[in-house]
C-alpha cells in the first residue's frame, strides 16, 4: 500500500518520521515506510495488503 492510500485508510492514526501508526488490529501498531527508487513511498507490512 502506498503512503497516500494509507493516509486515506480508516485505520490510519498518524505518520511520524519513517513509520506510520495503524489501529487495524484494534490496538496500535507501527509499520515502517520505505521509499523506492522511483520516489513512491510504501508502507511495509500493511495488514490490509496481507489479507
Amino acid at each position: 500500500m502506498t503512503l497516500e492510500e494509507c493516509q486515506k485508510c480508516k485505520h490510519h492514526v498518524r505518520q511520524s518520521s519513517g513509520y506510520i501508526e495503524c489501529n487495524y488490529w484494534i490496538h496500535l501498531s507501527q509499520h515502517v515506510v520505505n521509499q523506492s527508487g522511483d520516489g513512491t513511498t510504501a508502507v511495509v507490512g500493511c495488514p490490509i495488503d496481507d489479507r
